[in-house]
């Protein structure tokens, strides 16, 4: 599968269906976490939701879309927050207190989700995953150029482009880092993560 196809075979339209479908990303998720994904599968998904693996399959083809509906349900997390946050860039001078604050939100969301650090830790091993990263990227990059056009007026359409792209590439680059190892976040990571975003004022 690519990273535009729908992760669900079926779509759930009870809430019977969909609280099973919650049932089965749960029980994904928590099994990422304790023993990663390399001893994770279909069956073992199944047998910790507690439902039949036809139940499962009748929602998920295979392994592969079960994970991109998980990755899909992080990045939109991700991507709303950065979004969301952005109004408070509201002018040049805000750009530091924004970087620290958006670090330190996404770093919440990788700790808080159930085995978000875990799907981020997976995404090389998987091109699809590896596409909606990409396009999470896009989207988050073209949110943010708008904005740094709003705060830097003399910027142009493409040098705001790029600065944006670059701003994402870095954030996101960092934080995987910040979280390859420590579940955490390495607090020394992240605060240079914050200290080197935060020097690219626009």
């Amino acid at each position: 599968m690519t990273g535009n196809e729908p992760a669900l075979r079926t779509e759930p339209r009870q809430q019977r269906a969909r609280a099973t479908v919650g049932k089965l990303k749960s029980a994904a998720l928590e099994l990422i976490r304790e023993a990663g994904v390399a001893k994770f599968t279909t069956n073992h998904v199944a047998d910790r939701a507690g439902v039949n693996i036809s139940t499962l399959y009748r929602y998920f083809p295979d392994k592969s879309h079960l994970l991109h509906a998980l990755m899909q349900d992080f990045e939109t997390h991700r991507v709303t927050f950065f979004i969301g946050h952005l109004p408070t860039l509201e002018r040049r001078e805000s750009w530091p207190t924004w970087v620290a604050e958006v670090v330190e939100g996404l770093a919440q969301i990788r700790r808080q989700e159930v085995g978000g650090v875990a799907i981020r830790r997976v995404i090389s091993a998987f091109p699809e995953l590896h596409a909606l990263d990409q396009q999470s990227s896009l989207r988050t990059a073209t949110e943010l150029a708008g904005a740094l056009r709003t705060v830097a007026p003399e910027l142009d359409e493409q040098m705001a482009g790029v600065m944006a792209s670059v701003v994402i590439a870095n954030l996101t680059h960092l934080l995987d880092m910040a979280f390859e190892d420590d579940d955490r976040g390495d607090p020394l990571i992240l605060a240079e993560t914050v200290r080197v975003l935060s020097g690219y004022t626009p």
